[in-house]
């Protein structure tokens, strides 16, 4: 008989994206009513939405160079807007201390991170640089990590809309790792390539007595 997975289980076995973030965690009393809950989801599907503005780049070795160019200037721009808006916010506002992240549709693993006791209802706040000022906040609970200094947190069910944008954010990193991944292993070619060119022959000239 096949024992039912445990909630760490599940999230373990798919693809999450990972990186350093600040993190809050907000005790709740209960789980958050349907108002509330209502609230959340819209902000973050907008939150998401932003977000995937800003990360759908054009991978390297796609599209013309003039396609490339246009867009290397668009990027440029986003990115400059985004850090002016940032250094704005983050002179008014305090993040909280910054942790080790794993993300997906099933929850949310800290790396360092203090919670409550498992069971307990949260609130996790995720701050992305692309919205200092405006954190990603997902409800849920505290469950056991069969991790060393791992915590998570499940989250309760969420809306289509916050699904599918945790699911594009998770794409959109695995695309740009196995694009830079194969801009490395070119660039590493090449480079052997090149080497072995320049190499001096040891094979001794029949024409030279």
């Amino acid at each position: 008989m096949t024992l039912p997975q445990t909630p760490w289980q599940s999230f373990q076995e798919r693809v999450a994206w990972e990186g350093e973030l600040a993190v809050a965690c907000v005790p709740l009393a209960e789980v958050p009513g349907a108002f509330e809950a209502t609230r959340l989801e819209r902000l973050g599907a907008g939150i998401l939405g932003s977000l995937g503005m800003l990360g759908d780049r054009l991978p390297p070795g796609e599209g013309d160079d003039a396609t490339r160019q246009a867009l290397a200037r668009v990027d440029a721009k986003l990115d400059m807007l985004v850090e002016v808006l940032n250094r704005y916010l983050l002179g008014r506002i305090t993040l909280p201390p910054a942790h080790r992240v794993r993300l997906n549709t099933r929850g949310v693993a800290l790396e360092g991170c203090a919670l409550p006791a498992p069971q307990a209802q949260v609130r996790i706040e995720l701050y992305f640089d692309g919205c200092a000022g405006m954190p990603l906040a997902l409800p849920g609970r505290v469950v056991e990590a069969d991790a060393p200094g791992r915590r998570f947190v499940q989250f309760h069910e969420l809306s289509d809309a916050v699904g599918e944008g945790i699911e594009r954010l998770v794409f959109r990193q695995q695309r740009q790792r196995l694009a830079a991944a194969r801009q490395a292993a070119g660039g590493e070619a090449a480079s052997g390539a090149c080497s072995r060119a320049e190499a001096p022959s040891t094979t001794s000239d029949p024409s030279r007595g």
